[in-house]
């Protein structure tokens, strides 16, 4: 089933991009997919029932075509289980999920956040850094929404992370950002 005109919205955050059927009770029945989600041509792979893949491919084209250029790079391709491919590291699909060949999902699933020790769970937390905070700088790993799954930046963090007097966001690495107080110094 095509989703209806309006599900996709990729000119806004969070970007609205409907659900598909990901059931199967054979690898076979499902397909590996791509869009694009965000404006520097950043891609997710991600693996959804072969009934579904006409309708996921006319939701993906509407949502590139909403993109506006914006002159950034894009960051590696993302498989449904967080982890970034290239041609090196190719995908596979099982159980109706994209996975990189040969990476494991516990090491690649992991951030370190701040000099203490302290690890996010990659798949469902960013680290995110405040400061100034007195003398140091707080680290606490943060839950991620939905709809930034797959675009861990300031781009779509930013607004439910970097809020009050922490308003202005910094990018710092692979799913960690700067949630910084300039009234603060």
């Amino acid at each position: 089933m095509a989703p209806s005109p309006g599900t996709v919205d990729c000119r806004t955050q969070p970007v609205t991009f409907p659900s598909f059927d990901r059931a199967c009770s054979a690898d076979s029945e499902c397909v590996a997919v791509r869009r694009v989600t965000n404006c520097c041509g950043s891609e997710l792979v991600t693996a959804v029932n072969q009934a579904v893949v006409k309708a996921f491919k006319a939701a993906a084209v509407s949502c590139n075509s909403q993109f506006p250029p914006c002159g950034c790079a894009a960051q590696p391709a993302r498989a449904d289980d967080g982890s970034v491919f290239d041609d090196a590291h190719p995908y596979v699909v099982s159980k109706c999920t994209a996975h990189v060949c040969g990476t494991s999902f516990v090491t690649a699933a992991k951030t370190a956040c701040g000099p203490n020790g302290l690890t996010c769970d990659a798949r469902t937390e960013v680290c995110v850094a405040r400061e100034p905070v007195g003398p140091a700088i707080v680290y606490e790993c943060k839950p991620v929404s939905a709809e930034c799954t797959w675009l861990r930046s300031c781009a779509c963090l930013a607004s439910g992370l970097c809020t009050s007097a922490y308003n202005t966001c910094s990018d710092v690495g692979d799913n960690q950002i700067d949630c910084l107080c300039p009234m603060c110094q």
